[in-house]
This record gives structure tokens, sequence and C-alpha cells, in this order.
């Protein structure tokens, strides 16, 4: 499937570096996990509440967000879901 065809590509937001630090504060995050934290700033920037992720553990600690795999999608999109 082309992923691309189902998405739609967002620009990235000018304040993005305060949008990210105030994700990390606002959950203490640190080490490796605050590149998500990054993600999660975006997505919220944009009012994205979900995001495509192969590892969804790693986005349960942010409550305005719910991860979602690859296969999960294709079984929504194929009415699954």
């Amino acid at each position: 499937m082309d992923y691309l065809s189902v998405m739609t590509l967002l620009p990235e937001p000018a304040d993005i570096a305060e949008r990210w630090l105030e994700v990390v504060r606002r959950y203490g995050v640190q080490g490796k996990a605050v590149h998500n934290a990054r993600l999660v700033a975006f997505a919220l920037t944009h009012g994205v509440s979900r995001i495509l992720t192969l590892n969804p553990d790693d986005f349960r600690r942010y409550t305005e967000v719910t991860a979602v795999t690859p296969a999960k999608l294709l079984e929504e999109l194929n009415g699954g879901g």
C-alpha cells in the first residue's frame, strides 16, 4: 500500500522547539524518549490525534495522542476496525 496516498504531509511549525519543550516538561521526558515527545508536539500543533508507529508503547504516556501501528491502520482501512 502507498501510505502517502492516504496521509497529508504537514509543515514544520516555526514554534516547534517551544512546543516540544512544553511536552517534555509536562511528561518529565528524558533520554532518547525526547524524540517521541517532539513527534507528539508536532502532532498537537497540527491538531493530529493519531500517530503511526511500529512502537505504540513509546507513546502510551501521552494522553493527547493515540499510537496506531501500520497493521492496525490497514485493518481500519479495510473495514475491520
